[in-house]
């Protein structure tokens, strides 16, 4: 055998030409190949931790060439919509009479659970899109064009497909309104952090809902907004005199009361306060308040072009001649609050290291480095932080002493208070401050006016004075207003008896509670208001009240 004419065996023309089956299986394998390539290139679309991947790739693998080729060119949203339905499809389509019954019931769960992944995943970014429509609604025209750092995110997310990139931006967008000079300037131009003002209410209730982490935020600013206001629970509330009697501040009052109870008891004794020298601690105390809030809109002055600065300095960032841009920035930069803040430094004896001056701004322009330039912009950033700190730090001083001022002018003559405070004790024990305060003074009137007559309870009308401790005894057994002797606590406990049941010796134990041997279960008393008829789910029942204490 030559080279020329070569002579072919059988197994020559074997190796030469692949047989059907060989062609067959190398077709299959490129075929294989490419729908690997299209199920990788779905699968980077969804972008998903390698541990999740598994679940979605058994779905992609039962697709054919053609469909993965068209995922592929889909957004996350669509593809899992499109997993979800097959999904579903894979289980109303098992049959159960192909497959065995433990592979079977193998299927339906791996396919349930990989549902269940897809349809959290579903729900998150449909969130997504609500959250964006909310945060949309609130920014208008005017704080966009106020706030080119929150503009240019919406601009970026008008060109995002993506939910997961959009929920990135709703991110940042959400971090810089946690920037509370920012956050209070935008609330400003809503009318201000007012309860009452329902552009705000809407804003806030917005912004809570995407992060609760704004809750702090939006308490800062109500303290803010409420500003010298003294009419207000922050200022005027609840004085604690220990830890079971207060003294309740009513200005809505004509003369404004002091009012003293024990803490858990709606009773309380009533006492008109000096108007006069009420209001001179007022009109004090709104002079100093006031002052701390005009530094706060002082900083803030300050903060809002600084703010415009850094925001214009982003924008030039990576330009060319970026040092000769940014001190022409720093040069058009106002100076004119400086001479203001020095005053209010002063005044409000703003530590010397936090001051922003104008050689601060200046600082910018002189950096020689973007690392020098970033240091001197968080130098500022934290001057600020340290003004508004010692500002609060002086309001809350200014309002303890407030408070302290306040406390001395509601004080009660020493043996006046201890008097009232033993007085409201029993009550408290014996059950009667459990009846509405208008409700029993109404009765008491009616006693000292002779309209009503309590059969087998004489009381000295004219000796009823729960203030000075009396309660209707004879004037042998008056201590002189020192309190309840025993024959008045005796005849309250009766009293209380016949509100209730008519008797004077039930339900209550006189003896026993007169002579502080015991006290009674308010909820037990409660509950017997409502079994004797004197009270239902409606209210009290004042005529009831009354034919039982008429009753012999």
């Amino acid at each position: 055998m030559t080279l020329d004419s070569p002579t072919l065996t059988t197994e020559t023309k074997t190796k030469m030409w692949a047989s059907t089956e060989e062609v067959k299986a190398s077709q299959s394998n490129i075929e294989h190949s490419q729908k690997m390539r299209e199920i990788n290139n779905v699968l980077q679309v969804l972008d998903f931790p390698d541990n999740q991947e598994e679940a979605f790739r058994k779905v992609l693998n039962n697709q054919n060439f053609n469909t993965l080729q068209h995922l592929a060119t889909q957004s996350k949203r669509e593809i899992l919509i499109f997993l979800i339905s097959e999904n579903k499809k894979a289980v109303k389509n098992s049959d159960v009479a192909t497959v065995e019954r433990e592979e079977w019931i193998y299927q339906v769960k791996e396919t349930t659970r990989t549902n269940t992944k897809l349809s959290k995943i579903d729900t998150k970014l449909s969130k997504i899109d609500t959250k964006l429509s909310k945060i949309k609604s609130l920014f208008t025209h005017d704080i966009l064009e106020n706030n080119p750092d929150i503009a240019e995110k919406f601009e970026i997310l008008d060109g995002v497909d993506e939910p997961l990139e959009k929920d990135k931006i709703l991110q940042e967008i959400l971090q810089i309104l946690k920037e509370p000079w920012k956050l209070k300037a935008i609330i400003d131009g809503l009318g201000g952090a007012d309860r009452s003002n329902p552009h705000y209410v809407e804003f806030k209730t917005v912004l809570l809902g995407l992060d609760s982490g704004f809750t702090g935020y939006f308490d800062d600013l109500e303290n803010i907004h409420k500003g010298t206001s003294l009419a207000t629970e922050e200022v005027v509330g609840s004085i604690e005199w220990d830890s079971w009697w207060v003294i309740d501040i009513d200005l809505a009052a004509n003369p404004p009361l002091s009012k003293m109870s024990l803490i858990g008891s709606e009773y309380s004794f009533d006492k008109e306060l000096d108007t006069k020298a009420l209001t001179e601690l007022q009109t004090e105390s709104k002079e100093v308040l006031g002052a701390v809030q005009e530094s706060f809109a002082l900083l803030e002055g300050l903060y809002k072009p600084f703010d415009v600065l850094l925001n214009q300095i982003r924008g030039i960032w990576w330009k060319p001649h970026f040092w000769a841009s940014l001190k022409k920035l720093v040069g058009a930069f106002s100076k004119e609050i400086f001479s203001d803040l020095a005053e209010m430094y002063d005044d409000m004896g703003i530590k010397k290291e936090s001051h922003i001056k104008e050689a601060d701004i200046d600082r910018l322009a002189q950096s020689h480095s973007v690392a020098e330039l970033k240091q001197n912009i968080e130098t500022i950033k934290t001057k600020f932080t340290e003004i508004k700190e010692q500002l609060w730090n002086k309001k809350e001083s200014l309002l303890t002493d407030y408070k302290a001022k306040l406390k001395n002018l509601v004080q009660r003559d020493s043996v006046e208070q201890k008097r009232e405070l033993e007085v409201l004790e029993f009550m408290h024990s014996s059950g009667f401050d459990l009846f509405p305060k208008e409700l029993s003074n109404r009765i008491i009137g009616q006693l000292k006016s002779g309209m009503l007559v309590i059969p087998n309870l004489p009381l000295g009308v004219k000796n009823i004075d729960l203030h000075k401790g009396n309660f209707g005894e004879s004037s042998v057994f008056i201590d002189k207003g020192k309190g309840l002797n025993i024959e008045a606590k005796r005849n309250l406990v009766k009293f209380v008896n016949k509100m209730i049941s008519w008797k004077i010796d039930e339900p209550l134990v006189v003896e026993s509670i007169a002579n502080g041997m015991s006290v009674i279960d308010p909820l037990e008393l409660k509950n017997t208001f409502l079994s004797s008829g004197i009270k239902n789910t409606l209210g009290w029942k004042y005529n009831k009240i009354l034919e039982n204490l008429r009753t012999k």
